[in-house]
């Protein structure tokens, strides 16, 4: 676990390759391709040590994970189990403003072919 306090977070969730497969004077599919499953985005913090940067420098794999709640506390909890940090991005707005430090997220499978899962967490 990393105390860092998060501003955003972006998924970009992708099929590449996946298609229909058509006939000539065929109405309907004949076949369908898989396409290989991604997932991507960016995430940003408030930039208070360089713990997050080193994990970055370092090239660490690990798990990421992020929950969306509505207000009765019921949500879904979104993890990226072999996630790398990439491309970090560390602004100062000026004079009074907090640095922020921008990574972008690469989703990558962990052992067992796992690039994202999604949990439904009931309210407690």
């Amino acid at each position: 676990a990393v105390a860092a306090v998060c501003n955003s977070v972006s998924l970009n969730i992708t099929n590449d390759g996946a298609g229909a497969d058509y006939g000539l004077g065929s109405a309907a599919a004949q076949g369908m391709r898989m396409g290989v499953f991604g997932c991507s985005g960016s995430v940003q913090f408030y930039f208070r040590d360089f713990t997050l940067y080193q994990r970055f420098k370092a090239e660490t794999i690990g798990s990421f994970s992020f929950r969306a709640m509505d207000a009765a506390g019921n949500g879904y909890r979104f993890t990226l189990p072999a996630a790398a940090l990439m491309n970090p991005q560390i602004n100062a707005g000026g004079p009074g403003t907090p640095v922020m430090a921008t990574f972008d997220l690469e989703g990558n499978p962990d052992a067992s072919g796992v690039v994202l899962k999604i949990d439904r967490v009931p309210a407690t």
